[in-house]
């Protein structure tokens, strides 16, 4: 039963990373939220501690797997259930906060792509006015 938890939360942190959200986090999304840009979103920080939380309670899991008795085994089986818990907070953290900076920069394009095309719009009606 502690191996089924121990690979689960594995497969959920690989999840994260196979599908580049760790990437895309790192890249799109800190820079971002350090500069002020996503108020509403869950600090950098918070992320982090899930992380780390995650990975000590993964070690910790790991670390009691190996000991001999039994309350030793239920610690270990409980450690790497709540990182079966954290890892899932962090995989819906993680994608929550990088679906909010791809909408960021998404509606940072919409709108210089609005703002070209009245420009060229009043460029257009300026040079048919003076040509004709």
């Amino acid at each position: 039963m502690m191996e089924s938890f121990e690979l689960v939360a594995r497969a959920r942190l690989g999840r994260l990373a196979q599908e580049g959200i760790y990437d895309r986090y790192n890249e799109r999304f800190v820079p971002l939220k350090r500069r002020g840009k996503l108020p509403h979103v869950q600090p950098v920080e918070e992320v982090e501690a899930l992380q780390r939380e995650t990975r000590r309670l993964m070690e910790e899991g790991r670390r009691r797997k190996h000991h001999y008795t039994w309350a030793d085994w239920e610690q270990g089986a409980q450690c790497l259930s709540e990182a079966c818990e954290k890892a899932n907070e962090l995989d819906t953290a993680m994608r929550q906060s990088v679906g909010a900076a791809e909408d960021y920069r998404r509606n940072r394009l919409l709108l210089w792509l609005g703002i070209i095309a009245v420009v060229l719009s009043v460029a257009a009606i300026v040079v048919t006015v003076i040509l004709a």
